[in-house]
Order: structure tokens, then sequence, then C-alpha cells
């Protein structure tokens, strides 16, 4: 996986692990300047910041698409931002979604599941899940 968009970057643990797992090129965005603040120290201690960037902006003013795109958010923004994960998904690319309570799977699943997006996987843990799904063409 060559790039990796990390949409609500937060503590940025998971553009850590990326840059870490070998991802050459990690953006991270995030809307909280405060998160965003906590990201770049995380990052910076790491000694990571030549492959992981920090932007402050909404999925929405994003540009580009990624290999990979993660998100670990409340089930009801995910929805509100479905349109724009996929649009910023190369062919093929995996996007992952987590911070999903287990009972709004089905509703997530409607909601993200077509033609253009399949379910590879699906994690459970104590109450929360995590989706793992593949764009096509």
């Amino acid at each position: 996986i060559g790039s990796m968009l990390d949409v609500g970057i937060g503590s940025g643990i998971l553009s850590i692990a990326a840059a870490k797992m070998g991802i050459k090129r990690t953006v991270g965005i995030d809307i909280d300047p405060i998160a965003l603040r906590y990201a770049k120290q995380n990052i910076e201690k790491n000694h990571i910041i030549d492959r992981v960037e920090v932007r402050e902006t909404s999925l929405k003013k994003m540009e580009g698409k990624f290999d990979l795109v993660v998100a670990n958010i409340l089930s009801d923004v995910l929805i509100k931002m479905r349109k724009e994960l996929y649009s910023h998904l190369e062919d093929n690319g995996i996007l992952i979604l987590s911070g999903i309570l287990d009972e709004n799977e089905s509703k997530i699943e409607k909601k993200f599941i077509s033609k253009k997006l399949s379910l590879v996987d699906l994690y459970q843990d104590t109450g929360w899940i995590c989706l793992v799904l593949q764009k096509h063409r």
C-alpha cells in the first residue's frame, strides 16, 4: 500500500502505525486543532514526520485519492461522509471503518455495501465493530 488517508486523525495512532508498517505516504486530517496538535507531537516523537502529513481540513475540502482510507468515527458521522470517503479511494482501494457500535452494524452495511464497495472483512470486539471494504470499478 503506497498511500493512506486517516480521516479524523485524533491522536495520530493509526497514521503512526501505518508509517511504521511501511506505508510510504500518509495524510491525516481533522477539524479539531487540539487533536491535530497532539497528533503532530506523537508523530514527531515517533520520528516519522517525513512520512505522515497532518492537515487541518474537512474531508469535503480534501483532494486526492488513496490506496487506503481509514476512519475511526461514530456511525452517524461515517454515514454523512460516505460519498466523500468513497471518492477518495483509488480503484481496488480499501476503506476501513471503525468506531461503530455493534448495534449500528446493519445500518452502516446498508449505507456502504454496494456493487462498487464490497465487504472484505468484519471485526468485532466488546460491543464495537470494524468493517473492511474494497472499492470496485
